[in-house]
């Protein structure tokens, strides 16, 4: 509210949203930027709110919860399955849209989603062990 009321004491109305100052001049002695200022001032103008959720960026994730215990149950399965892998066993067994989860998505659910909340990285190993033995 310090923001609000500091446009308003230099000339802001929240009836037009108009403010005849410059944002920088709020936003300087506070320590935010302009852009945060100009924001808040224009959503508090429109709505009488203000926001205090960060904003979340990105795509949302087209892996549905099927998905994800599916992806888990192949890294137990094999822990050195690539990510490319993974999507082909995807596109092959579930639902998921052909090209519309991303090798990033994909990763990001591996390390932060999976429904265990077990957190698996990705290390591709030179010599699997149960492999080791059958080359002769």
């Amino acid at each position: 509210m310090l923001i609000i009321g500091n446009i308003i004491s230099n000339g802001g109305n929240l009836e037009t949203g108009v403010f005849p100052g410059k944002f920088i001049d709020i936003a300087r002695p506070l320590g935010v930027s302009s852009a945060v200022v100009s924001k808040m001032w224009k959503r508090y103008s429109q709505d009488k709110t203000i926001s205090t959720e960060p904003k979340t960026g990105g795509k949302p994730s087209h892996l549905s919860d099927g998905d994800l215990y599916y992806i888990e149950f192949l890294k137990r399965q094999r822990p050195s399955i690539t990510y490319n892998e993974i999507l082909q066993q995807l596109y092959e067994f579930r639902d998921l849209p052909y090209g519309k989860t991303s090798m990033t998505g994909l990763s990001e659910s591996v390390r932060n989603r999976l429904p265990s909340g077990k957190k698996y990285s990705f290390k591709k190993l030179n010599i699997i062990a149960h492999e080791r033995f059958d080359w002769w």
